[in-house]
């Protein structure tokens, strides 16, 4: 609870200040920065300099699904396909999380992954479920912008991507063949989002 005479002062980011990144969020060291380019937390540097109190500051988190900053007109909405059946898979052609949890938590999850880029893999099944409207689900037309790798073979997008060979198939014929003999998932999902 903050007192009656307290001040709250809510300044934005410094998603683009690297020095204030190390500090209150070096997790972030290698995350692909979003923002604006003036997010330098200069409001925070000034409360700072006159001596208000930082709360919260180890609590800072990743948004888990955003492209990668080559990627021409995208306007800082990523996507969020794992919420309609994609999995997550990192460097290793391997997932890593229960894809149904918290955007958040999978963030932290990928930012622990080898070389830090991962890929969320779905089929002709998942993309029917796009819808335009919503932006994290916006599949359809972030593959119309060209900013999503298509193949029509799992060997042949793993090979696009450039995941070691077989890794891509094997998660995929593992992830497939459990949910079809009813095995429980070894990250836990139990359904499509959490």
């Amino acid at each position: 609870e903050v007192p009656a005479d307290a001040v709250v002062l809510a300044t934005g980011g410094f998603s683009m200040n690297p020095d204030l990144l190390a500090t209150f969020a070096p997790q972030m060291e290698h995350a692909l920065r979003q923002g604006g380019d003036g997010n330098h937390g200069d409001g925070l540097k000034m409360a700072m300099a006159l001596g208000a109190g930082l709360r919260d500051t180890p609590y800072i988190k990743g948004t888990y699904g955003h492209f990668h900053v080559e990627h021409p007109g995208e306007d800082g909405t990523g996507i969020l396909a794992v919420y309609k059946g994609a999995i997550a898979v990192n460097r290793e052609g391997r997932r890593f999380v229960d894809e149904s949890r918290n955007y958040k938590e999978i963030g932290d999850a990928a930012l622990a992954q080898p070389g830090v880029t991962t890929w969320q893999v779905f089929d002709s099944r998942t993309m029917a479920l796009a819808n335009d409207e919503v932006p994290i689900y916006e599949f359809a037309g972030r593959e119309r912008a060209g900013m999503l790798l298509k193949a029509d073979t799992i060997a042949e997008l793993e090979g696009r991507i450039g995941l070691p060979e077989g890794s891509l198939q094997r998660t995929v014929a593992e992830y497939n063949t459990a949910i079809l003999d009813g095995r429980p998932d070894p990250f836990g999902r139990a359904h499509l989002s959490g």
